[in-house]
């Protein structure tokens, strides 16, 4: 697909046929005990294995439906930032659905939270915004690494009483929509059987560094939030060093993930959940800063070795995003392609039901539209 000004022509036209004429749907509420489901997940729209990526209508290369239809190569869908649920967010949920993209909400409102004040009316907007929007909106995914700052890493209360208070009111005013959360694994590299377990200090060492940097962490703790009853589906980061440690022991960090997948498919609660794995790809420098051989093994790692593992999909973090001061991207800050980016379509490619067309080739983004804001 030719990303620019006819695009986003041609879209407009989609979405008068394929959007306008949706109606409001205010299913039946249906009621919850402690926070856990009574209608099952409505799974049905999802995916055999979803390729997301966080998204943010302020910050476009371009504009909307540029951005979009350029992500709709290399992702099955995105995870629309929900801050203010906004007419710029109804367009971004418009355009996502003329291109086939799935939109997963994707909130966090622990510190809130935190700070004793209520959520509920801001859940309740979030699944009003859902139930509206039914025929492309999938899921929901309401904390981003819960468990690893204060004052969630220390207070395991905390979490559960999270995690808790957005089961209860979006199983309620959203019946079906898939709820997640994102929750790093620390322990599962730990483990005596762990590839590479010999770079971290050894098992003994490994633990007691998450006990000690993160209680509310430990496997126990986890094992209980995954089996409270309150959530679908989780996205989990192990807790992994950089690549070269592991190269040091002779052992390659897919080899780590792959073994993590398989370890947390053994808990009790994962016949239960979905389960994801998640990413940051994203870097602030104006060009990728790895090699062919770097992405290519970014994409092996990170979305071959979950496909491999039967996970559900993957988040990789993030389309265009301002981070601690700088602006994070996957493609380069002019809106070309680059070798990872390349690798990723190539890869969403050859996922069953793929869209025609390659990675290579395509026109770069082009100043058509107005430019977003970081």
């Amino acid at each position: 697909m030719r990303c620019g000004a006819p695009v986003a022509a041609g879209l407009a036209a989609l979405l008068v046929a394929s959007c306008s004429s949706q109606a409001p749907h205010r299913p039946r509420v249906v009621a919850t005990a402690g926070g856990a489901a009574t209608a099952p997940a409505d799974w049905s729209k999802v995916g055999r294995f979803e390729m997301l990526t966080q998204y943010s209508p302020s910050s476009t290369f371009v504009g909307q439906a540029t951005d979009l239809a350029e992500i709709s190569q290399s992702f099955t869908g995105i995870l629309l930032a929900s801050g203010k649920l906004n007419e710029a967010r109804v367009q971004a949920v418009q355009l996502s659905a003329a291109l086939g993209l799935h939109v997963w909400l994707d909130v966090d409102l622990t510190t809130p939270y935190a700070r004793g004040e209520s959520i509920t009316r801001r859940l309740q907007s979030l699944a009003a915004f859902a139930r509206e929007h039914r025929d492309v909106v999938v899921g929901a995914k309401l904390a981003n690494e819960i468990g690893q700052e204060d004052p969630y890493a220390h207070d395991p209360r905390l979490v559960e009483g999270y995690l808790r208070e957005v089961g209860k009111v979006l199983h309620a005013e959203a019946p079906g929509l898939p709820v997640t959360v994102d929750m790093p694994i620390p322990e599962a590299p730990c483990q005596p059987s762990a590839p590479g377990v010999s770079a971290l200090g050894g098992p003994a060492a490994c633990l007691a560094k998450v006990k000690r940097s993160f209680p509310a962490l430990q496997q126990k703790n986890v094992d209980h939030y995954l089996s409270l009853g309150v959530l679908d589906g989780v996205f989990v980061t192990p807790y992994l060093r950089q690549d070269e440690v592991y190269a040091a022991v002779g052992t390659d960090t897919a080899d780590v993930l792959r073994f993590s997948y398989r370890w947390l498919k053994q808990r009790p609660w994962a016949s239960k959940l979905r389960l994801f794995s998640r990413k940051a790809l994203a870097f602030p420098e104006k060009r990728y800063p790895g090699t062919p051989s770097d992405a290519q093994l970014a994409v092996t790692r990170h979305l071959q070795v979950p496909l491999d593992e039967g996970l559900s999909g993957t988040d990789i973090w993030a389309w265009r995003r301002a981070f601690r001061g700088e602006l994070r991207t996957l493609m380069n800050k002019d809106g070309t392609p680059n070798a990872l980016w390349t690798g990723i379509a190539t890869f969403r490619q050859k996922l069953p039901l793929s869209r025609p067309g390659t990675a290579a080739g395509r026109t770069p983004l082009l100043p058509a539209e107005s430019a977003g804001t970081a």
